[in-house]
C-alpha cells in the first residue's frame, strides 16, 4: 500500500509548507509527500530538499484550459482549495493501491500517524469536525454558529482510502470545486467546506473522527487541554495531540493565538503557551528564507482580466444567493 501525504501552496505560502514537511516526516518516515504548488516554479526560490519530497506544480494534474477557467475565476484561496480533489485523484491515477491524506500547509505534525491509518483500514473517507461538543452562548469568538457558515467539517485534514466509493466521491467534489468553490459566507458558500456537509449522507464508510488530537485549532481549544513532556504531547490526558492546526496564526502576536478568536489567550491557557511559542520561533526562521510577498503567477491579471473577474463575482453572488 502506497501511503501519500499531500499539502496545496502557493509560493507565497512555502514557510508554513516547509515546517509541515519536516514536523510530518519526523514522525512518519514511511510516506511520500507531494507540496502540490498551485504557482508557478519559481528558480529564485528553494523548495524543501528531501529524499521522500516532490514538488508537483498544478500544471501537471490539470489540462491548460480547466486550469485557466479556474484561476480566472478564483481569489487565491479559493483556487488553492478548489484543486484538492484533482490531485486526489491524479494519486489514485498514479498508484493502484493507496490511501491519500491532504493537511493544509499551516499545520504542524507532533506524532506519527498509526491512529488514522488504522481508521482508514476499515473506513474510506475521513473527516474530522470542527469540534467534539457545544461551545458557550457567549461574547466571545467562535461560536458555534461560526461552523453553520464555515462548514461543519474542517477540511484542513481528509484522509481518503482508493476504493470505487472514494473515486466517486473525488468526482462528484471535482466537478462542484472546478465552478463553485467560493468564499462568499455572508451568502452561506465557503469552499470545500460548505459541500463537505453533504460527504457523510452521499457517501458510504465515511468516518467521522472523534479524535481530539487530530485537527487541534483555535476553534475547539474549549473542549482539548493539553500536558506536554520531552516524549509527546497528550490531549485531555488520554490522546496524543497528532497535529495542531494553527490557522490565521500571526508571528507578532502568538500570545493572542489566532487572528479570528478571542475565547482564549496565552495568559489564559498556560498549558499550550509552549506549543504557541515554539511555533512562532520555527515561523519566523522558515520566513527568512521563503518570502511571503511572492505574487502567485495566477493572480496576475491584466486590466480587461480583472474587470471580467469582478463581473462573474457579481453574477455568483447573486446567483448563490438565490
Amino acid at each position: 500500500m502506497n501511503k501519500i501525504i499531500f499539502t496545496l501552496c502557493s509560493n507565497n505560502y512555502l514557510a508554513q509548507a516547509s515546517l509541515l514537511v519536516t514536523s510530518f516526516l519526523q514522525h512518519n518516515a514511511d510516506y511520500t509527500f507531494y507540496i502540490g504548488l498551485v504557482d508557478a516554479v519559481n528558480t529564485s526560490v528553494l523548495y524543501p530538499t528531501h529524499p521522500a519530497v516532490k514538488v508537483l506544480p498544478c500544471e501537471e494534474v490539470l489540462t491548460k484550459d480547466l486550469l485557466k477557467g479556474m484561476a480566472q475565476r478564483y481569489k487565491i484561496v479559493e483556487l488553492n482549495t478548489s484543486l484538492k480533489p484533482f490531485y486526489i485523484e491524479y494519486f489514485f491515477r498514479l498508484y493502484e493501491n493507496c490511501t491519500v491524506i491532504y493537511l493544509d500547509p499551516d499545520i504542524y505534525v507532533y506524532h506519527s500517524f498509526d491512529d488514522i491509518e488504522e481508521m482508514l483500514r476499515s473506513n474510506e473517507i475521513i473527516l474530522t469536525p470542527h469540534c467534539l461538543t457545544p461551545i458557550p452562548l457567549d461574547e466571545r469568538e467562535p461560536q458555534e454558529r461560526s461552523f453553520m457558515k464555515y462548514g461543519t467539517y474542517n477540511l484542513g485534514f481528509v484522509a481518503l482510502r482508493k476504493s470505487a466509493n472514494s473515486v466517486r466521491f473525488v468526482k462528484w467534489l471535482q466537478e462542484r470545486l472546478a465552478i463553485l468553490c467560493y468564499s462568499e459566507v455572508g451568502i452561506g458558500v465557503y469552499v470545500d467546506q460548505s459541500w463537505i456537509n453533504l460527504v457523510p449522507i452521499f457517501f458510504e464508510n465515511v468516518y467521522v473522527s472523534r479524535h481530539p488530537g487530530m485537527n487541534a485549532a483555535f476553534w475547539n481549544l474549549h473542549e482539548r487541554n493539553f500536558e506536554m513532556d520531552k516524549d509527546r504531547i497528550t490531549v485531555n490526558k488520554e490522546y496524543p495531540l497528532l497535529f495542531f492546526h494553527f490557522s490565521s496564526f500571526n508571528t507578532n502576536s502568538w500570545m493572542q493565538l489566532a487572528n479570528n478568536q478571542n475565547r482564549f489567550t496565552v495568559a489564559d491557557r498556560p498549558d499550550i503557551e509552549t506549543l504557541f511559542r515554539d511555533y512562532a520561533v520555527s515561523f519566523t526562521t522558515a520566513k527568512q528564507q521563503y518570502k511571503s510577498d511572492i505574487e502567485c503567477i495566477f493572480m496576475k491579471r491584466t486590466f480587461k482580466q480583472k474587470l471580467l473577474y469582478y463581473w462573474n463575482r457579481y453574477q455568483i453572488r447573486k446567483e448563490l444567493a438565490i
